[in-house]
């Protein structure tokens, strides 16, 4: 029987739980730092905490991080990566994938997301419920793009960013590393790094 683990038992990871069921994975356990005093996620046991997987890393299939921060979830990706552990990506049967576009291990794509031709996504990415990346994009490590937002052709965006819900960000536009914008934005020009952008279109508020 195939197992996964899960790291981080959050909300989010409620979510990865079922696009692993429904992509065949029979035996589903979860690790998190708030173990012991948190045993179950909804019908999963929690075994232990990130360290605790480290040490029984051999025992599984595959292993996914379920946490939507992107400097915590970098953290741990590299950790699992120097320890050669089995990190697996994960896509919705729901998800609209192009079999010309490349997805990095480690990634997770949710429920009607829409990744055309000739996207190249990173790893330990989340493209969230009911995104859309046109083709030509190019989605760096550890990025987190959020529900209904949009990216049009050619977009660029670099590690560790973060396009919030139903943001839109129109053709050829660069999204530096470690970028915030915000929900319901609009970028219309390249953003450079460290910054948080949010409106219509959108500004400058505060370095990150």
């Amino acid at each position: 029987m195939k197992k996964l683990a899960i790291i981080g038992a959050g909300g989010h990871s409620k979510v990865i739980a079922e696009i692993a069921e429904l992509t065949g994975w029979k035996c589903i356990v979860f690790y998190d730092d708030r173990w012991p005093d948190e045993t179950q996620n909804g019908l999963y046991n929690i075994l232990g905490t990130f360290d605790d997987y480290c040490q029984r890393y051999n025992d599984y299939d595959g292993v996914v991080i379920a946490i939507g921060n992107n400097g915590i979830r970098a953290k741990l990706h590299s950790t699992l990566v120097n320890l050669n552990a089995p990190l697996v990506s994960l896509i919705h049967p729901r998800a609209t994938v192009s079999s010309r576009a490349k997805i990095g291990l480690g990634t997770v794509v949710m429920a009607n997301a829409v990744i055309n031709p000739d996207v190249i996504i990173g790893s330990n990415c989340i493209i969230n419920s009911s995104s859309i990346i046109e083709h030509d994009c190019e989605i760096a490590n550890h990025v987190h793009i959020c529900p209904n937002s949009a990216l049009a052709g050619n977009v660029k965006v670099h590690e560790k960013s973060w396009i919030g819900i139903s943001s839109t960000i129109i053709q050829q536009v660069v999204i530096g590393r470690e970028v915030f914008v915000g929900a319901g934005s609009t970028v219309i020009r390249d953003v450079p790094d460290n910054l948080k952008v949010v409106g219509t279109p959108a500004q400058k508020i505060v370095n990150c």
